[in-house]
């Protein structure tokens, strides 16, 4: 093999190196955005003992777990927020009295926080107010922007070894400004 031929052959093996090098990230961040996030979709977990809810007094609780992207996993981070309403009147954990709630607002995606000196919630995006039972109510002459009510997440009531009886919550996001409930996929 002649020198020529020979550094002829180790450039096109460093430029063939140095743009997998550049491409295989670009790869992978493009791969991430069209694959589903599967972590966060459908995440089922204990949230809070049943006797530590007061009944008719909301309570919001973060969900905790792994946050994907093309490069790392991060484990243990907020995936999402939901609201724990005990109705007033379930007294033993059998009347399963409890309704878990999104805490995003189904018309653009903002934290939905407890409404004041009232007995429900208000989105501050928009000053839409929703009812104990997540439903949209109407305030004064302001239109209510939400197109849906809450987003009501599937929750039941568990007891584990020691006999305390817990909640647990199906954790789902939902697409914003539709008037059906569907979840993101």
């Amino acid at each position: 093999m002649q020198r020529r031929n020979f550094l002829i052959w180790v450039s096109r093996a460093l430029e063939t190196g140095l743009a997998a090098l550049v491409a295989i990230p670009g790869v992978q961040y493009v791969w991430s955005t069209l694959r589903p996030e599967t972590s966060v979709s459908n995440t089922r977990r204990r949230i809070v003992r049943w006797k530590d809810l007061r009944p008719g007094a909301p309570m919001q609780f973060s969900i905790y777990g792994e946050r994907r992207d093309a490069w790392h996993v991060e484990p243990q981070q907020v995936i999402g927020r939901v609201w724990l309403v005990r109705q007033p009147g379930s007294e033993t954990p059998e009347a399963k009295g409890v309704t878990a709630f999104t805490s995003l607002c189904p018309h653009m995606g903002c934290q939905v926080q407890r409404s004041g000196a009232e007995a429900g919630f208000v989105c501050p995006c928009h000053r839409a107010t929703f009812g104990l039972d997540g439903q949209p109510q109407q305030q004064g002459g302001e239109r209510n922007h939400a197109p849906r009510g809450l987003d009501e997440l599937p929750c039941e009531l568990v007891c584990d070894a020691a006999g305390d009886v817990w909640v647990e919550v199906e954790y789902q996001r939902f697409e914003p400004s539709l008037t059906q409930k569907v979840a993101k996929a």
